[in-house]
């Protein structure tokens, strides 16, 4: 089972990630 700490961390990566991803792809261009 998935602890609150564990759902916590994944809520703080996957917007951290999105972000990260958005910033490469605009140095790309």
């Amino acid at each position: 089972m998935p602890t609150p700490l564990n759902v916590l961390a994944v809520l703080l990566w996957v917007p951290m990630g999105v972000f990260l991803a958005k910033c490469m792809i605009q140095l790309k261009k």
